[in-house]
């Protein structure tokens, strides 16, 4: 410290400008953030407190650079600050991202202005009465994206316009928090989450989002009235008591063939379905020939009638709402469609992809083989397997004569339920 000290204060001859000084000051703090103990590393955070150091968040209309650090990849486990009658530790516009916090203490501390703790290691860190200030030029301030909590403690901590998501934060305690305006929690592990005692305050919206509270102690009157209110939102959640609350509308588009109908007829093509080479496979027309088609049918239905070509379509299907249920292992889905084919069968295949479109695996089955022309109500099921992010839905038409589709359906559902 001595020697940062004698570099922020004294001459600059030694560097060119402040970014060279303050990459100097840089690597030497991470390499002494490695070797010291906990004590000493306390004493070198505040250090950086006291001197204005510690990094800030930048926004789009700062010009101000400053002299601040960046801490990416800092070891600052295991520091206390604990704010007193004779020391308050006020932080303004801090960011910590991508650092070691693991086991941290800021107890009774005040942040303002924003927060950035994205990507960041905290397991059991301590944020006891600590409070996070409300900021009026922007809604969510404080983030926890992306980083680790498991059993962090949020007791009687003022949380203000905050977002932990995509976090992980099984067993943390939220015991006698106050939330307060916009609270996201989105694509969140929160099970054995203790929310006892939680109170709120106006203006709020919080939001689960594809997020597990398996096993989290909750207060049941308070969320179930602030859902009323409209101040508390849940879509694809694992509740506290394993039940899956689940969107369950089919997740195909134009299913029925029905949007731009009557323009689709005449220019072939489909929306929201994608052909293969017409090479190896023509694409599949819409009809409205209503001899055909009943009232459950609408004005048009996908034409799968082959001549010489196999006919064949096929849609990718965004399921990463549902990645809580997915990576669960008990996921599937139930496929249904009307099909009306004078002979033969129509094949679909699914395809799975991960988050990085890499090709997990591949399913195929077909509709029941038919001689003569009569709608029938196609019903399949399948397991998802985990890390499935995206859905290719591919049907194929190998066999020759008039062969209709509509109605294509699919739902993600928990293995072996109905409905």
């Amino acid at each position: 410290m001595q020697d940062m000290s004698t570099i922020l204060f004294k001459s600059n001859q030694l560097f060119a400008d402040d970014e060279k000084k303050l990459a100097y000051i840089r690597t030497n703090t991470l390499t002494a953030l490695d070797e010291l103990d906990f004590l000493r590393k306390t004493r070198l955070f505040i250090f950086l407190y006291e001197n204005h150091l510690l990094p800030t968040i930048l926004t789009a209309n700062s010009n101000e650079k400053g002299l601040s650090l960046d801490l990416a990849g800092a070891n600052l486990a295991n520091i206390t600050l604990k704010s007193s009658s004779f020391r308050k530790f006020e932080f303004e516009k801090l960011s910590l991202s991508s650092v070691d916090l693991t086991n941290v203490s800021f107890i009774e501390c005040q942040f303002r202005d924003g927060v950035n703790f994205h990507n960041s290691a905290m397991s059991g860190a301590k944020f006891t009465r600590s409070r996070f200030e409300c900021y009026e030029k922007t809604s969510t301030h404080t983030f926890f994206d992306r980083s680790t909590l498991n059993g962090t403690d949020f007791r009687s901590t003022f949380l203000c316009d905050v977002s932990f998501n995509k976090g992980n934060m099984s067993n943390v305690n939220f015991t006698e928090t106050v939330f307060e305006g916009r609270i996201e929690f989105k694509e969140t592990i929160l099970t054995k989450a203790d929310f006892r005692s939680t109170q709120i305050r106006y203006p709020l919206l919080i939001t689960f989002f594809n997020s597990n509270l398996r096993d989290s102690v909750v207060n049941e009157d308070l969320f179930r009235r602030q859902g009323d209110l409209g101040n508390m939102q849940m879509f694809n959640v694992i509740l506290p008591n394993g039940t899956w609350l689940m969107n369950k509308d089919t997740l195909v588009l134009n299913g029925d063939a029905e949007t731009n109908c009557s323009t689709a007829l005449n220019d072939h093509e489909i929306p929201h379905w994608s052909g293969f080479n017409p090479q190896s496979a023509l694409d599949p027309t819409l009809s409205s020939d209503l001899h055909l088609m009943n009232s459950t049918h609408g004005q048009c239905v996908f034409n799968f009638t082959i001549n010489d070509k196999v006919v064949a379509m096929y849609q990718s299907i965004d399921i990463s709402d549902y990645s809580v249920f997915t990576d669960s292992g008990e996921t599937e889905y139930e496929f249904r469609a009307d099909v009306g084919c004078e002979s033969g069968f129509l094949l679909i295949t699914t395809s799975y992809y991960d988050a990085s479109i890499t090709r997990l695996s591949i399913a195929g089955f077909q509709s029941q083989i038919t001689k003569e022309f009569a709608w029938q109500k196609w019903i399949a099921s399948k397991r998802i397997p985990i890390l499935t992010r995206t859905i290719k839905l591919q049907i194929v038409r190998e066999i020759k004569g008039s062969c209709l589709l509509d109605n294509i359906e699919l739902y993600i559902r928990k293995e072996n339920t109905k409905g």
